[in-house]
């Protein structure tokens, strides 16, 4: 079994941004989600986009203003993120945003953790590190967008398999089985190469992370709960830090 890390760079993320759909729509729906939450710049014009893939939620932060920095630690995604961008305010950096040292010199008004970006990291107690390290870095009243997937529904034992994406020469499908505090994914692709199927796999595992933790470890580390919904099956926060 592979670290989340090495899935992406081994398998996932030549695949990503393919299984993930259309880009233009995806973004649409994060465009429309910040709309929602009146989220535009409003001081130093800065956000940083944690574990930010190939840029869903990037573009439509600089789309408004911001001048973004997006993290993540696959450079496959951000050669693909940088590839994509014509005359945006938008840099990237490859970084483990678990990283103490990354939390240094000037703060975002606006830090964006959205996708699986949370259920990748190693513990709940590594994910508790991480709000802490975030309310200390921002300053009072930046703003903080969280989005990830509660797989806290399945039992203990259960195994859930379904299609991710299919089309006629490619088929990507996911295997989910449930253990106490983690999800084993099994990830599975099949291609068509015009005379046979060829198929490849990989595992990892992801957390469970209950809704009541995330709100716990948050007003804790200083940050209150100013808008909060669900989408696709993705829990959404927005928190802004306590003065």
């Amino acid at each position: 079994m592979l670290t989340p890390q090495e899935h992406y760079e081994t398998f996932l993320a030549e695949k990503y941004s393919w299984m993930i759909g259309d880009a233009d729509q995806k973004e649409a729906e994060a465009a429309e989600l910040f709309r929602s939450w009146g989220i535009s710049p409003m001081g130093n014009r800065i956000a940083w986009d944690l574990g930010a893939g190939s840029g869903v939620q990037s573009f439509p932060l600089a789309r408004l203003g911001f001048r973004v920095l997006s993290l993540d630690l696959s450079s496959k995604l951000l050669n693909e993120l940088s590839s994509r961008n014509v005359g945006l305010n938008l840099e990237t950096r490859e970084a483990d945003i678990t990283a103490p040292s990354l939390y240094a010199g000037e703060c975002p008004e606006l830090l964006v953790c959205m996708g699986d970006t949370l259920t990748h990291l190693e513990s709940k107690t590594s994910v508790r590190k991480l709000f802490r390290l975030w309310g200390s870095f921002l300053k009072s009243g930046a703003r903080f967008a969280l989005g990830y997937r509660d797989l806290g529904r399945g039992k203990i034992g259960e195994k859930v398999g379904f299609p991710v994406r299919v089309e006629r020469n490619r088929i990507f499908s996911c295997i989910l089985s449930f253990e106490e505090d983690k999800v084993l994914v099994t990830d599975l692709y099949h291609e068509w190469d015009g005379n046979l199927w060829n198929f490849t796999t990989s595992s990892y595992c992801k957390l469970i992370l209950p809704e009541a933790k995330i709100l716990e470890w948050a007003d804790e580390s200083g940050f209150s709960l100013r808008q909060q919904g669900e989408s696709k099956g993705m829990s959404l926060f927005l928190f802004e830090r306590n003065g």
